[in-house]
């Protein structure tokens, strides 16, 4: 048998007469190579290990051309081991034998591939760097397509490097020398100077190569949402975005919608969808979606349509729907927003691993939440290896052992490892990196900002609650209308507030029944906590900070105290109508002192109390009256405060939370009257 040599095509050509049926099993079984009938040859990867295998196989019966023994020579010359670049799996080659296991195990996730006679190594930045430091650099010879790659990652860090070194010292922002690459904000507010910064700094990493991941690490009322939505637009404008993602919590979704819409020019080009509908039909999976061609906190009409179907520069969707069927979403995008990131802190969840698959198809990633560093610093793994994976080692148990202390525990069952604490070179470690493709800042640092923040956060609700919302208006729209002839003008006062009353409850999520036998006494049935998880979710991101959690019911105080328990595992301050003068001052005091990070708080007995303690105030309820919102608007926003305070409002979409809402912005009461004649006419 006679190898040739193709400079072409860059393999081997090996050339026989007749080949028994045994010869070509074995010839089979080597590095990739493959019958070229028409010539009657079988062609090898330029690869000096499959070479010798193949020369071991025939012992001594290859017979090398002048060419073939030219590049065979020139193998010998690059080094020991032949690198190859397999893009189908995006992953290195490295053909050697088997016996490399213990010197490549702490790349991670290495596998031998028998058939091939090579390693198999993860495609990125940080395991080509391990490969090169453990076996030397001059020893690894790579082929085309590993040296294109690694040319890639050579050409990429030396584009990104400078550029965050740059970022990360520009202290203040220059507008007129702040380059914004020909893109113009066009929204409703003019964007504040750190909003500015963390613009430029998203857009400028993300737009300067492929396969990138970002951070915005930044506290709630800097406007993470605001610059995202721009970073999309100009992303788009330049030609690197014709389909953007937006995954976001189920509650937040439309709250995001909002922010393209008032703040970028395509509020007219966002999609926001549902989870799959389960539910068989006669078409089978469906999604439920809505076009945001109409102002964000009007009524959506739901169609069902596939998700193939519309065309919208901005998609917005919730994790549980990339949980449910993650296929739908590869390959379709051009650059991935993940607000609220630290939702795919756990690596095994299903939610995570979806994430995952989607942004590995993705060549653009972003990633937000105020909450760069969790409790558990092994977290941080998950974000970074579905947004930025070349920061940390690609396979878990590296980072694992890189950060935390592990005990042995168990008995005559067997004994496995659990991690009792942190190594605080490990935790340093891990403060460098996530820096590396991120910009931070805290509520606190953003020296531009109004002394208030305002800030409402609109909440879809589940469809179940949407359909009981639906229903009961349209009930008591039809019992009140029956009263008389001239209609609701004659409604009685408790029945205008019983409805009024309903409605709100519906809107938080929970309804009361009365008691037959007992009219004062009130049963509270649960619909769904989606607008406590919401808090919840805002609490997590809002770590350092006393915050007041406004309620009117007394149902809502108590979810919000279970779950804050549940979530912190600590009581939160209650200040309600139930206690004295002396408890309630008591209680303040001790708040005050920080003896507690939050307070659940009765909107209506906010009177005469200092709680500067708080720069932090989210109103799960609002009151009707005006005067009430002040005076516990009043109770962080006095003198003492030293920090930027933030009101924030939980709304739910559809409903008449809205209606109270605008009443307060507008420095407004709100009587029941007035609100029940707007639902009677179609409010």
């Amino acid at each position: 048998m006679f190898v040739d040599f193709y400079p072409k095509e860059q393999k081997f050509i090996i050339q026989s007469l007749e080949f028994s049926r045994e010869s070509i099993v074995k010839l089979l079984s080597i590095s990739g190579i493959e019958r070229d009938v028409d010539e009657d040859v079988w062609k090898l990867p330029y690869s000096k290990a499959a070479l010798r295998r193949l020369a071991e196989l025939f012992k001594g019966e290859l017979r090398f051309t002048p060419q073939a023994k030219k590049e065979l020579h020139a193998l010998d010359q690059k080094g020991s081991y032949v690198l190859d670049y397999e893009k189908d799996s995006g992953r290195f080659l490295l053909f050697a034998d088997s016996g490399l296991k213990r010197t490549l195990e702490p790349i991670g996730d290495c596998r031998y591939r028998k058939a091939k006679g090579c390693w198999s190594i993860p495609g990125n930045h940080w395991s080509i760097v391990q490969l090169y430091r453990l076996l030397g650099k001059k020893s690894i010879a790579p082929l085309q397509g590993a040296q294109e790659r690694l040319d890639y990652f050579t050409q990429k860090l030396s584009i990104l490097d400078p550029l965050i070194r740059k970022i990360n010292t520009i202290k203040s922002v220059n507008r007129e020398l702040l380059q914004l690459d020909g893109y113009t904000f066009r929204g409703k507010y003019e964007p504040y100077d750190h909003q500015l910064k963390m613009w430029w700094s998203a857009y400028n990493v993300l737009k300067s190569v492929d396969d990138v991941g970002f951070f915005l690490f930044c506290g709630v009322g800097t406007g993470k949402s605001l610059v995202a939505a721009n970073v999309g637009a100009a992303l788009h404008e330049k030609g690197l975005a014709e389909k953007i993602l937006v995954v976001t919590p189920a509650s937040l979704k439309f709250n995001f919608a909002e922010q393209i819409q008032i703040h970028t020019p395509y509020s007219s080009n966002v999609l926001v969808s549902y989870a799959p509908d389960r539910r068989k039909g006669r078409e089978g999976r469906r999604w439920r979606w809505t076009e945001s061609t109409r102002p964000i906190t009007d009524y959506y009409q739901d169609y069902n349509v596939y998700l193939e179907e519309p065309d919208s520069l901005f998609h917005i969707v919730n994790f549980e729907a990339v949980a449910a069927e993650p296929e739908a979403f590869m390959d379709i995008y051009d650059f991935l927003i993940v607000d609220e990131v630290h939702y795919i802190k756990g690596r095994t969840s299903a939610r995570t691993k979806a994430l995952k698959r989607v942004a590995s198809t993705i060549p653009r990633r972003l990633g937000m939440t105020g909450t760069p560093v969790a409790k558990d610093p092994l977290d941080v793994w998950s974000l970074y290896n579905v947004i930025d994976p070349d920061i940390f080692p690609n396979r878990y148990a590296d980072f694992e052992e890189r950060v935390a202390i592990k005990k042995m525990v168990g008995g005559a069952g067997g004994k496995f490892p659990i991690v009792i604490g942190w190594k605080p070179e490990g935790i340093e470690w891990v403060n460098r990196n996530i820096y590396k493709r991120a910009i931070r800042y805290k509520t606190e640092e953003c020296l531009d900002l109004p002394e208030k923040i305002y800030q409402k956060v609109v909440i879809s609700p589940p469809a179940e609650v949407e359909k009981f919302y639906k229903e009961l208006k349209k009930d008591l729209v039809a019992e009140i209308g029956e009263m008389g002839q001239e209609g609701y003008r004659f409604v009685e006062s408790p029945n205008s507030l019983a409805v009024i009353s309903k409605l709100r409850q519906v809107a938080s999520g929970f309804v009361g029944i009365p008691d037959e036998d007992n009219p004062s006494k009130t049963t509270y049935h649960s619909l769904d906590d989606f607008k406590f998880k919401a808090a919840v979710e805002l609490l997590k991101d809002l770590e350092g900070h006393q915050v007041i959690l406004w309620y009117w019911h007394s149902y809502v105080r108590d979810k919000l105290i279970a779950y804050i328990k549940q979530e912190f595992k600590e009581a939160p301050m209650v200040i309600d109508g139930e206690a004295s003068a002396k408890e309630k001052a008591k209680r303040i005091h001790q708040f005050q002192q920080g003896a507690y990070r939050f307070a659940v708080w009765n909107v209506q007995v906010s009177e005469g109390n200092t709680a500067t303690a708080a720069d932090v105030a989210i109103y799960v309820e609002n009151s009707f009256s005006y005067k009430d919102r002040n005076q516990s608007e009043g109770r962080i926003y006095r003198e003492g405060q030293k920090n930027t305070t933030i009101f924030i409002d939980l709304v739910t979409k559809g409903t008449v939370d809205l209606r109270i809402l605008k009443a307060i912005e507008d420095g407004e009461d709100l009587s029941e009257a007035v609100l029940l004649e707007e639902i009677l006419k179609g409010m």
